[in-house]
């Protein structure tokens, strides 16, 4: 069923990716710098790299080949097939840019844990789509910091409740990066086994440090319907697919419908921006009142 699975992905993937070739811009490429977001007013030009949405085709996938297989029957195949993907689309899989000494703090920094045997240390299924989305909302007022989580995303760690020397790398990130800019706000996300590193580093976070979190979001959580340790339940989002066994209590058994959401890349993008805004304050503090207007013109929020 493995090779099966992962011969079909490849066949329905294979006109997609070449369609990439041809339609993405010819400096398009997965080597380019990891902090490409970072830079205000290229929010708007890294959330057009992607001209080939080859998400719908896992998306459509998921509908129409609702199977099932063994999560340890992914291992290096998934890997293998993400390089493919981020080498097709020019998608970045590492970003840098709290741990970058070079750059200057930013408006708003994602922590973000990638799935189990994805690639680099944000992935290619959710990282990037959700990267973008969250900065076209915030448009060229705001710059945004992305820094991946490094942790090894075996299956055998997936089955121990998470990495636990990734989830203190990532309570650790999250530390130096609200230590070194007092003013970013900052958002901890996970995909799959990295929802259960943001469960295990928000466990770990000094109380002073988990106040400061604007918001949690999680997606394909196995820990679905259990709620981040000391963050208040209007900052986190689960998102959690039908038919997902995952995060859905069938832990041994994975289906397409864990693999697509990108697709929920805006929604929880709008999720973060509204609560972004709930930090007033400190968004007239940092972007100053003219930029801050843009946030809560009349008081009540952002404007998405």
């Amino acid at each position: 069923m493995k090779a099966s699975f992962f011969a079909l992905l490849g066949l329905l993937l294979s006109p997609v990716t070449s369609a990439a070739a041809i339609l993405r811009p010819a400096s398009s490429s997965s080597s380019s710098s990891s902090n490409s977001l970072h830079a205000r007013g290229g929010a708007a030009a890294a959330a057009a790299r992607h001209p080939v949405p080859w998400v719908k085709v896992l998306y459509g996938m998921a509908k129409f080949f609702p199977f099932s297989i063994v999560v340890d029957g992914v291992g290096e195949a998934m890997l293998a097939m993400e390089r493919l993907v981020a080498a097709e689309f020019g998608i970045e899989t590492t970003r840098n840019s709290v741990l970058d000494a070079r750059q200057q703090c930013a408006d708003v920094a994602i922590v973000f844990a990638r799935g189990t045997n994805e690639a680099g240390n944000v992935g290619v299924l959710v990282g990037p789509d959700f990267f973008n989305a969250v900065a076209r909302r915030l448009g060229s007022s705001a710059s945004l910091a992305v820094q991946g989580v490094d942790y090894e995303a075996k299956t055998a760690t997936y089955f121990l409740g998470g990495d636990t020397a990734g989830g203190a790398n990532m309570a650790a990130l999250v530390t130096r990066a609200l230590a070194s800019c007092p003013r970013t706000k900052l958002v901890m996300v996970g995909y799959s086994q990295g929802a259960q590193l943001v469960h295990r580093a928000a466990g770990l976070l000094p109380a002073a440090a988990a106040a400061r979190v604007a918001a949690v979001v999680t997606f394909g959580s196995p820990a679905h319907g259990k709620p981040v340790p000391s963050t208040p339940p209007s900052r986190q989002l689960s998102i959690c697919h039908a038919g997902d066994h995952i995060c859905r209590g069938g832990g041994h058994l994975l289906a397409l419908s864990h693999f697509t959401y990108a697709d929920d890349a805006a929604r929880a993008a709008s999720f973060v921006v509204a609560r972004l805004s709930e930090q007033v304050p400190l968004v007239y503090n940092h972007l100053g009142s003219e930029n801050a207007s843009r946030f809560c013109p009349d008081g009540r929020g952002i404007v998405i």
